[in-house]
């Protein structure tokens, strides 16, 4: 906007001298007010990307929302924009911060890692070449072939402050430890930057400070067991920072260099935390503005100076997975899809029906399909409440018990498939749980604090008579042929325990390992159980309770399993539970 120019025209005479005042304070009243607009419209101007910002500040914004995962954020050097990958669809792609314009696709595949060079003329990403190796690719954000800089074995890529240079993660065996080494761009020449303890998980999350004087890292002594490190980035010894002892996602400095941001994520959830650099041994600090469920921080700073935190936050899914043992290699079989998921699966004795703890209809309640997940169809309306517990099926598939909170102290129930009302087998408010019908189909047993500890009872299929007190434990199955009734005796992990159905002394059982309360299923051959591996996955195993041994089914998966195992009697089939993660990705203004 240009100021008017005001033109006065001269007289000899002015024919109102008690009012020339007024003249003037227009002439200045006008200035001011041109001037005013012109400074509006200059912050407007000068805000346009940024105006959006002022309506988070209590809390983060969603960059991204579609369907599926976004992962692994990056701001442009200006912070006007953000790459990022996506899992499910693949590829690499960029969007506006201020949400004016749909993502923009670089590239595709199976790719990860965005990162975003300092002087903005390129995005480094990796691509999967082959299982467990990766080609580091660069492209420009305007789009075009990307180029490969090098291979390498890890995950984790960060650019030098002058973006000559991309600090990579390798290995030269798939035995060493992971290292960090540093790559030319220009030439592809490699220098090796880091030497971890050769019989550790080694070097992760690699990151140069903005003013090139450092570098930061994860560390991890055994998987899942890492500590944030610094060093001179041109070599030198590394210094612990900050003690996780946890999976660290990603690392993510402050413009200033002073500061590091990092992903803390424990087997419960991952949150995102921040420590200062310039001091020994600082204590972390949660964002809490962030929420839980957030890892992979990236930190922009706008023209203006203001400072954006975007981070990875994942929002849970539970979901139900079946395999069939005589096909241990195949990939797991989806069960039951829905926007709000399902958990503690139970199959029927014969494997032809499933019943799961559903959240679908926005409240909890059981739910019975085909052991494929067809046919999905309630059972029980409100009567879910907040304990997660697996129902147990009766021998000839008719009918499902099951232990509801919903009006007060939890109780045993059983209903019919009919559609008929749940029955309530137990009236006395001792937080029961755990049912399971006995293998004739008469009698249920179930867990009960009548006594102030969890003991493991039994009554009548119908209700009518009095509990009988069998042994004190935590969850019971009795065996296919109805003469041993397994048990544990803790809330976590234990070991499992056996007693005689007609009385007697109970006996741990022959080469038990530590079984969690939900994830072992008793069958005609042995008791299946899951196992958490050296190399971080979860398994299905199988014992022999005769003879102790052990048999290897199959991996289930590295992360998300959920706490939950279910078999068919003669041990065929098996289902499980897993918490998978949606992600978007999600931006916090002025986070400090």
């Amino acid at each position: 906007i240009e100021t008017p120019s005001i033109v006065i025209t001269p007289t000899l005479v002015n024919p109102y001298p008690n009012r020339r005042w007024l003249l003037a304070a227009a002439i200045a009243g006008s200035l001011i007010l041109c001037l005013l607009a012109y400074l509006a419209y200059d912050a407007l101007d000068r805000n346009r990307n940024h105006d959006f910002l002022q309506s988070v500040q209590a809390g983060p914004m969603n960059i991204t929302s579609d369907p599926g995962s976004e992962e692994h954020p990056s701001f442009s050097p200006d912070a006007t924009q953000v790459a990022f990958t996506r899992r499910r669809q693949g590829g690499l792609f960029i969007k506006a911060v201020n949400g004016k314009s749909d993502a923009r696709q670089l590239s595709s595949g199976a790719v990860f890692c965005a990162n975003w060079s300092p002087d903005g003329r390129w995005i480094a990403f990796i691509r999967r070449a082959a299982e467990n190796h990766w080609d580091v690719l660069i492209i420009s954000p305007q789009g075009g072939e990307p180029r490969t800089v090098t291979q390498i074995a890890g995950v984790g890529i960060g650019w030098s402050a002058d973006s000559k240079f991309l600090a990579v993660v390798d290995r030269k065996t798939p035995n060493d430890a992971f290292q960090i080494e540093r790559v030319t761009l220009a030439t592809g020449e490699r220098m090796q930057l880091t030497t971890p303890e050769p019989k550790s998980y080694g070097d992760l999350w690699v990151r140069y400070s903005p003013d090139g004087s450092r570098l930061a890292f994860a560390r991890y002594s055994a998987m899942g067991n890492g500590d944030i490190y610094v060093m001179p980035s041109s070599g030198g010894k590394p210094r612990k920072l900050v003690a996780v002892g946890n999976w660290i996602g990603g690392l993510a400095w402050t413009p200033d260099s002073r500061e590091i941001f990092f992903g803390n994520c424990t087997k419960e959830a991952c949150g995102i935390f921040y420590a200062d650099a310039s001091v020994v041994s600082p204590t972390p600090i949660f964002v809490r503005a962030a929420g839980t469920n957030t890892e992979h921080p990236t930190i922009g700073r706008t023209k203006e100076g203001t400072q954006l935190l975007a981070f990875e936050a994942g929002q849970p899914h539970l979901l139900i997975y079946s395999s069939m043992r005589h096909n241990p290699d195949s990939d797991p079989i989806q069960l039951l899809r829905s926007t709000k998921g399902e958990e503690a699966p139970s199959l029927s004795s014969d494997g032809k029906q499933l019943a799961v703890f559903s959240h679908r209809t926005g409240r909890t309640d059981y739910w019975i399909a085909g052991s494929d997940g067809t046919n999905p169809r309630q059972i029980t309306f409100g009567m879910g409440g907040t304990l997660v517990q697996p129902a147990a099926w009766s021998p000839d598939g008719s009918s499902i018990s099951f232990a509801s909170n919903v009006n007060g102290p939890s109780a045993i129930f059983t209903v019919t498939l009919d559609g008929a009302s749940p029955r309530r087998l137990t009236n006395d408010a001792f937080e029961e749980g755990q049912p399971a019908y006995s293998s004739d189909g008469k009698s249920i047993y179930f867990t009960s604090k009548r006594r102030g500890t969890k003991e493991i009872h039994k009554i009548p299929k119908d209700g009518i008579g009095p509990p009988m007190l069998i042994v004190e434990g935590t969850r019971a199955v009795e065996s296919s042929d109805g003469k041993t009734l397994y048990f544990t005796r803790t809330e976590d992990t234990g070991r499992l325990w056996a007693v005689p159905v007609t009385g007697g002394n109970a006996t741990e059982v022959a080469g038990s390992p530590e079984v969690r309360i939900n994830e072992w299923a008793v069958t005609q051959g042995g008791i299946f159980f899951t196992k958490k591996e050296d190399n971080g996955r979860e398994s299905i195993r199988l014992l022999n309770p005769v003879t102790g041994t052990v048999e290897f089914v199959r991996s289930i998966s590295r992360r998300g399993f959920h706490g939950f195992l279910t078999a068919t009697k003669d041990g065929r089939l098996f289902v499980w539970s897993t918490i998978e993660k949606e992600v978007d990705i999600l931006m916090l203004y002025n986070f400090r």
